[in-house]
């Protein structure tokens, strides 16, 4: 597995349609507990804007996009609305001026999971921002997840009270080079 920013529409495109499959709308109960989910659905569009700004690593198999980590530069936050509680929540807990990058979602094919590759997704993503910390935020309600980035490094910053959800706002220091 080679774990590297995305390139090609087609790479951004596999991106979404694991996304698609491994949103909580679509899951049942059961799976959304035993292997997690994520919340938000983004456009191609979206992550073209997004690409730009910061890098979009996947975990490519020579063939197709296995997992991915999507990295979301804080200017164009306004661009997904939905997160705009958790960007309140981080200015609210760093200091003026400290520059971050926000985790966007990470997301492993059902296939490839417990294999380290949410891990090296992290480690590959972690190193192209540094010196720069990753924040991001994992619904309480998603238990696999939020162990998994508490594995990887991740260390709550705060927490916020979304309508009935709770969510851990959570902060990876940079990697080394």
């Amino acid at each position: 597995m080679i774990y590297r920013p995305a390139k090609t529409n087609e790479e951004l495109c596999q991106i979404l349609d694991l996304q698609a499959r491994n949103l909580r709308s679509v899951l049942d109960p059961d799976t959304v507990a035993r292997e997690g989910f994520v919340t938000l659905q983004h456009s191609l569009e979206l992550l073209k804007r997004m690409q730009v700004m910061a890098p979009q690593f996947i975990a490519w198999d020579g063939k197709q996009v296995q997992g991915y980590a999507l990295c979301l530069h804080p200017e164009i936050q306004e661009a997904v609305p939905d997160l705009a509680p958790m960007f309140g929540s981080i200015e609210s807990h760093l200091e003026p001026e400290t520059d971050y990058r926000v985790m966007g979602q990470v997301c492993i094919a059902r296939e490839f999971r417990n294999q380290g590759h949410f891990r090296k997704l992290y480690r590959a993503l972690s190193s192209a921002c540094s010196p720069l910390p990753l924040i991001t935020e994992v619904a309480a309600d998603n238990p696999r997840s939020l162990g998994a980035h508490f594995a990887v490094g991740f260390t709550e910053l705060t927490q916020h009270q979304e309508g009935s959800t709770l969510w851990h706002v959570i902060m990876l220091q940079a990697a080394t080079k």
